[in-house]
């Protein structure tokens, strides 16, 4: 699993993904790219978290925080919570 996780954000990060972060339910990094830091990987899963705790439905919605240059996109998928940062 760990070396499909890195293929795949490797290519989201080559195909013009600022950054990418993504980690785990207890918010370890697991593989981070761009301006996605490791740092962001606790924060991410549990903003995750959190909103999947407010949904009624057994989908995960997908958070976006929307900044002036920047997008992030946060979704948790399994045990995997992927934060991919994008140009606004």
């Amino acid at each position: 699993m760990e070396q499909e996780l890195t293929q795949a954000v490797n290519k989201i990060h080559q195909d013009g993904a600022l950054g990418v972060v993504a980690a785990d339910r207890q918010g370890l990094c697991l593989a981070a790219r761009g301006t996605g830091t490791s740092s962001a990987a606790s924060f991410v899963s549990l903003l995750a978290q959190r909103a999947k705790s407010l949904s009624s439905t057994a989908e995960s919605p997908v958070v976006v925080i929307e900044a002036d240059h920047f997008n992030v996109l946060i979704s948790q998928q399994s045990d995997v919570t992927t934060a991919i940062w994008k140009q606004a």
